[in-house]
């Protein structure tokens, strides 16, 4: 015999949909919180990057006038 609280739960059955339901919504709250601290820690050094990619670019294309940069957006 399961044990259930009374006034949470009127049928037995329901538990487990309820045990998915919170694991679910508790899994779904861990990601969206991991992606967040995770962009929040990375994000100055994807900026530098960019620019650095950027720079380059712009030395590359300054260097070689014969290449369009059309092709090659940034």
């Amino acid at each position: 015999m399961r044990l259930v609280m009374p006034g949470c739960v009127k049928h037995v059955r329901s538990v487990p949909m309820l045990r998915l339901l919170v694991l679910v919504t508790a899994m779904g709250l861990y990601l969206s919180m991991g992606a967040t601290v995770f962009q929040a820690i990375e994000e100055p050094a994807d900026r530098i990057k960019d620019e650095n990619v950027r720079k380059a670019k712009t030395s590359f294309l300054q260097d070689h006038p014969c290449i369009s940069g059309k092709y090659f957006p940034i």
